[in-house]
């Protein structure tokens, strides 16, 4: 089992360049905390379950640090939406941290979502309400545990800040796409400093 700052990255998609994603930064969240996370998602990553009760570990997934190997990206892809073709879409509200690859050999893309604003959040604020967050949480580890190929859940981070016209609570969740899933077509998945000393240089940084 690994600390969190000896995740070994990847990021074989960042390298495809700027025409498939984009380079956005986290927007933290205020007092982010635990509300739950997956000891079987965390095992893919090679991480020790303890690490999640860390204060470290609500910073990062709140937004508030950043792996110095991470290379935080807003995917771009096409589709249809509403009824018709769009040449031009985006994580909206997600964020790509990088690809962690772990000790069986294995890419898992870590994706954050509620991280905040991107090019193509349109009129969105980029954030994520805590009980949807849940919600899709919960929906993730039940699709694996049917045998249904799906993301994995890794955490719930909930936050004092409020979002949303109903003034919610918000939050964001993290999951892990396995290579043989394509993430194409998800508008949304954290982290980010505003500072660059938060920027990995352990322990200081992730």
């Amino acid at each position: 089992m690994k600390a969190l700052d000896e995740l070994t990255f990847d990021n074989r998609f960042a390298r495809l360049g700027d025409a498939f994603s984009t380079h956005v930064l986290p927007e933290p969240l205020d007092n982010p905390r635990l509300v739950v996370a997956s000891n079987a998602a965390m095992a893919l990553l090679d991480l020790d379950p303890a690490v999640a009760e860390t204060p470290v570990f609500a910073e990062l997934f709140g937004g508030h640090k950043l792996w110095a190997d991470a290379e935080p990206r807003a995917m771009v892809y096409s589709g249809h939406q509403f009824g018709g073709y769009t040449p031009q879409l985006g994580d909206g509200r997600g964020l790509l941290l990088g690809e962690v690859y772990n000790q069986a050999g294995e890419h898992w893309d870590l994706h954050l979502k509620g991280a905040g604003q991107t090019p193509y959040s349109r009129m969105g604020d980029g954030r994520a309400v805590l009980r949807s967050s849940i919600r899709e949480f919960l929906a993730s580890e039940a699709l694996h545990a049917l045998g249904i190929p799906s993301s994995r859940a890794l955490c719930v981070i909930g936050s004092a800040h409020r979002c949303g016209a109903r003034s919610k609570s918000a939050a964001r969740w993290c999951c892990a796409w396995p290579p043989a899933i394509s993430a194409s077509g998800i508008s949304s998945t954290s982290i980010t400093p505003k500072s660059p000393n938060s920027r990995l240089n352990w322990p200081n940084t992730y």
